[in-house]
């Protein structure tokens, strides 16, 4: 089922930008290390699909985007990457989504792991999906 920006698979809503940015298809991640090759903040527009087929146990969406590109999820893995942003914890922390402007004026902060208030870098990677910590220590 087809939402504005979302597709909604077992009562689960899963946004176009993440299901763009999360492609499993070997020119969008490395088959080996899996991982990411493709940059969404490259994009020229937002995603949108051109279709969306649920069957066999697999969501396959066609991208709107030149060349056309084909994103094949199982949906037992979707339903183990069920995220969404209303719950109680999430829901007021600011969410950025991913695109190369906002990227730029967000200041990312390098956080020494032990020297750091952990809640200032979970705020930033529940924002921007990412954080740099410093001077962890392997245990080897």
């Amino acid at each position: 089922m087809q939402e504005e920006n979302f597709i909604t698979v077992n009562g689960n809503r899963f946004h176009y930008m993440w299901l763009r940015d999360n492609c499993l298809c070997p020119e969008c991640r490395d088959p080996n290390s899996f991982q990411k090759i493709y940059d969404i903040s490259e994009a020229q527009s937002p995603p949108k699909p051109v279709s969306v087929v649920e069957e066999d146990d697999k969501l396959t969406i066609t991208w709107q985007e030149q060349p056309i590109h084909q994103s094949v999820f199982p949906i037992s893995w979707l339903m183990a990457h069920v995220h969404e942003l209303d719950t109680p914890v999430q829901s007021s922390r600011k969410i950025i989504l991913w695109n190369k402007a906002d990227l730029q004026k967000e200041r990312t902060v390098r956080h020494d792991f032990h020297n750091c208030d952990s809640d200032v870098w979970v705020n930033q990677l529940f924002s921007l999906g990412f954080t740099i910590l410093e001077n962890i220590q392997s245990t080897k």
